[in-house]
């Protein structure tokens, strides 16, 4: 007699890749999930996951609202409490036992969790588009939400952060989030071509820094799923301590010169009280021509090191930025924020973007011009709130016509009937459609209790 498979809570969805450099997120694998379960990933997330976490993360924060959809859900991935909160619950609830490889668990004693995860969602067009043809599950690398990871490693293109047909960012998990659509106006983001308006020239230096890091987290991506055990703690601290007597003959204070970092950081790295960010850990692998999955996790080559550490990029090197501007530069930055509040007939920007233009902190630019920045502060929260009120009444607009329509060919303007005859049926996800629908099916009389 064939023997059954053991009953779930949740659909037993298989992870895509496990055992390569494209393996799942963790984030992805729940808006999959989500869609076999027929629910939106929050209502997923909220009455099954949330629910189940440990008991000791709730009883430390009894005073803080437990929510994995706020603050750009990074730790759901990362190397904390979160991940190993979400990823346990997930296994016990699909029966699947490999999805810790889905976050950065595995490297929970080898790297910090500071510049880490992205905040905002990051994917490839081509990928996407490819699998679609292809017939594939259409499915979001974990490899897209590490911070450092800038390029697709199998076309070689710039990873997108901001839609094409709305120009806004998303967070990594969101409350109607759908794998391949964007989480804000849900349209599709693959692309068969993408168009470069100017072409980019990238210093030889700089491309040989991309494909360093694109091929250093492979490595650091594949290893979890091919070994039994975890990294270490105290290997890097050796290695570390292994290049400090190579190259300073033990001198801590002589080798941050080498590598551009403070003493208390290399000391810190060498005594096991901190641990390396993915940045310093891939630095310091370029700078020495070593794979940073050996730092990680091997011991040094005999042969084969440089005999001095190779220059970083000039985009990585790190500069000291003078901490006040002259006066003439302040005045300058006055009279761009006067005329920018005086052009009235130009798209509104965040405080964020001039900021950037001026090559100066946001913070400390409104500490410097209060007034002026709060100005600019007001200007930009209207025009998003105007641009708000806008989309929501040319959707139930849209919604109305649709039903209206329906309904004129004698059928029944149900919700999926609806949503079938638009160009974008994830519109009506959002509460503002489905209200226009309701509105219009009374106004028809036609509401069905």
């Amino acid at each position: 007699m064939t023997q059954l498979p053991p009953r779930t809570i949740l659909y037993p969805l298989k992870p895509e890749e496990v055992t390569t450099s494209l393996v799942e997120s963790q984030i992805g694998y729940i808006i999959r999930l989500s869609e076999h379960q027929h629910m939106a990933p929050r209502a997923l997330v909220q009455k099954f996951i949330q629910p189940r976490v440990s008991s000791e993360y709730q009883s430390q924060n009894q005073n803080r609202k437990l929510d994995f959809m706020a603050s750009g859900n990074q730790a759901i991935i990362g190397t904390g409490v979160w991940a190993n909160d979400f990823t346990r619950t997930l296994e016990f609830l699909t029966g699947n036992k490999s999805l810790q490889f889905l976050t950065m668990l595995s490297w929970a004693n080898a790297l910090s969790v500071r510049e880490l995860i992205r905040p905002t969602r990051a994917w490839c067009p081509l990928c996407f588009e490819e699998a679609r043809e292809k017939e594939k599950p259409v499915y979001e690398p974990l490899l897209w939400s590490l911070e450092l990871v800038d390029t697709c490693p199998i076309h070689h293109i710039s990873l997108q952060v901001k839609c094409g047909f709305c120009g806004q960012n998303s967070l990594l998990l969101e409350r109607n989030a759908r794998c391949g659509y964007c989480f804000k106006c849900y349209r599709w983001l693959g692309q068969k071509t993408v168009c470069v308006d100017e072409p980019i020239n990238i210093a030889d230096q700089d491309s040989d820094w991309s494909k360093w890091v694109n091929k250093s987290i492979s490595e650091i991506l594949i290893h979890p799923a091919s070994q039994e055990t975890e990294p270490e703690r105290t290997s890097f601290a050796s290695n570390l301590s292994g290049l400090i007597d190579i190259y300073t003959g033990g001198s801590v204070r002589a080798f941050t010169r080498l590598i551009n970092r403070s003493w208390k950081t290399v000391k810190g790295w060498q005594d096991g009280e901190q641990l390396p960010t993915l940045r310093s850990l891939l630095e310091i692998g370029y700078q020495f021509e070593i794979a940073p999955i050996q730092l990680l996790t091997g011991k040094l080559p005999s042969q084969s090191l440089p005999d001095h550490p190779i220059s970083l990029p000039f985009s990585q090197q790190k500069t000291n930025h003078k901490k006040y501007k002259s006066n003439g530069d302040l005045l300058k930055e006055e009279e761009y924020l006067k005329n920018y509040l005086a052009q009235n007939d130009i798209e509104p920007i965040s405080l964020r973007e001039i900021a950037r233009r001026l090559s100066h902190d946001p913070a400390h630019l409104a500490a410097l011009f209060p007034d002026l920045c709060q100005q600019v502060i007001s200007r930009y929260a209207n025009f998003l709130m105007v641009k708000k009120e806008n989309r929501k009444a040319e959707i139930k607009s849209t919604i109305r016509n649709h039903t209206i329509q329906i309904y004129s060919n004698r059928q029944y303007p149900s919700l999926h009937a609806v949503a079938d005859t638009l160009e974008n049926p994830g519109i009506m996800r959002e509460p503002a459609a489905r209200q226009a629908w309701k509105d219009t099916l009374k106004e028809l009389g036609v509401l069905r209790k």
